[in-house]
């Protein structure tokens, strides 16, 4: 299926009154943003805030109950994952979604040939072996896991499990890659190292980058934008000072978390 041509004005992703109810509640209640194409951009609130709900939703994981998801000028609203994927729309997960028993080479070598022939089957583990190989070595070199390549994924510091599942994703090659809580469980140096690095894939892969992130020194050091979410509802989308400045948002947080936590 052919995707329509983008201008560089248009959005590569839209979401238009994006909306998820389980039974009587309202997870996410008529959600509207905008990402660009070569965009930085972080999705904050207190946790319940809707985060990972509305991650789901844009990538298939889950069905909206109302709204639409525009992908490079395509409505995806009811496109399954798979697809997406195939469009060029990535997700590393916060759970770390990785085959434990295969090494780190193995992981990245199996991302890139199952984005390549479409689908997966547990038979490219023993077969075509060098297929894909290069692409898995350049993913490791530019994750800095070369070091690591022969290393099970079971054996990976929890900070190296994260970047793994980057060059996964990376691996499908994608136009916009989501990322869930990137330094989630990292000390400060592993955080600032996890931060730069992200930045860096954007700048020189020129893709866009959504995140969702609790580390206000990441957000507001490597945002282009930042959306806040609270209790399900988009409070407000702006540059890192514009959203510092935001009263609204002060409340929203400070009701949800301490003020230390916030760091604005």
């Amino acid at each position: 299926m052919s995707t329509p041509p983008q201008s560089d004005a248009e959005p590569i992703l839209e979401t238009r009154g994006l909306t998820k109810k389980f039974g009587e509640i309202i997870a996410n209640d008529d959600i509207s943003i905008d990402v660009r194409n070569d965009e930085l951009r972080s999705i904050i609130g207190p946790n319940g805030a809707g985060k990972t709900t509305f991650f789901n939703q844009i990538a298939g994981v889950l069905p909206s109950t109302e709204g639409t998801v525009h992908f490079k000028g395509r409505d995806v609203t009811d496109e399954p994952i798979e697809e997406r994927a195939q469009l060029g729309l990535g997700r590393a997960y916060q759970s770390n979604e990785l085959f434990f028993e295969q090494t780190v080479f193995e992981n990245v070598r199996v991302a890139a040939q199952t984005a390549e022939i479409g689908e997966f089957s547990f038979d490219v583990f023993s077969r075509a072996r060098n297929f894909k190989a290069d692409r898995a070595e350049e993913l490791l070199e530019r994750l800095y896991l070369s070091d690591e390549r022969n290393t099970e994924a079971r054996n990976l510091s929890h900070g190296d499990q994260r970047r793994l599942g980057i060059a996964i994703a990376l691996a499908t090659e994608p136009d916009l890659l989501l990322l869930d809580e990137p330094t989630s469980g990292m000390g400060p140096e592993a955080t600032e190292e996890t931060a730069s690095l992200i930045k860096e894939l954007r700048d020189e892969l020129d893709i866009a980058i959504v995140l969702i992130e609790h580390d206000m020194s990441v957000v507001m050091g490597i945002s282009d934008r930042i959306t806040v979410l609270y209790d399900g509802s988009h409070v407000a989308t702006g540059d890192p000072e514009t959203i510092r400045a935001n009263e609204e948002v002060q409340e929203a947080y400070l009701g949800g978390m301490k003020e230390e936590e916030l760091e604005l």
